[in-house]
């Protein structure tokens, strides 16, 4: 398999894995009622938050360890900032951008102005997904994932020059 499609497939892993993460937060309710029957379900967002963050992190690095050494992503490293410092770098990008800036918004007024819980759930788990989105989605090792390989004509057949 090639580095292309591991790196590929740990990237997609470590976006799963914020998505557990972020889910977590939707368990908080379930557990609040839980907890008063049993003691340890309360746990169980705690762990789920924290596993899947972590494994987020682990997978996204080991990425980066896989494309980073390409000349590839050398071209694309020189010229551009780092994920988390970068807005609206491509569509993807963009979606992500915009979702987490609506969702902080309605995050921040929801601690302000009495709004239904089920909305302040689902912002607050929209901005922690988004959030994680934005650096990957704006970051060099999806730049890399969705750079095409250039091929030099000198590599290719007499027939395939023709019409390349």
């Amino acid at each position: 398999m090639g580095k292309k499609k591991v790196t590929n497939r740990l990237f997609i892993l470590s976006a799963v894995s914020y998505f557990i993460s972020a889910v977590s937060i939707w368990l908080i309710p379930v557990s609040e009622r839980a907890a008063e029957a049993t003691g340890s379900v309360s746990y169980v967002p705690g762990i789920l938050f924290w596993a899947g963050l972590a494994a987020g992190i682990i997978f996204w690095a080991m990425a980066f360890m896989k494309c980073r050494q390409t000349e590839e992503y050398k071209k694309i490293k020189t010229p551009s900032r780092a994920g988390f410092i970068s807005f609206f770098t491509n569509k993807a990008a963009m979606a992500a951008d915009v979702l987490l800036a609506v969702s902080l918004v309605i995050t921040v007024l929801s601690v302000f102005i009495r709004m239904n819980y089920i909305l302040s759930l689902g912002s607050l788990f929209v901005l922690l997904f988004t959030f994680h989105l934005h650096y990957l989605l704006n970051g060099r090792v999806y730049k890399y994932l969705k750079s095409k390989r250039t091929k030099n004509p000198s590599d290719m057949s007499e027939e395939k020059k023709a019409f390349w």
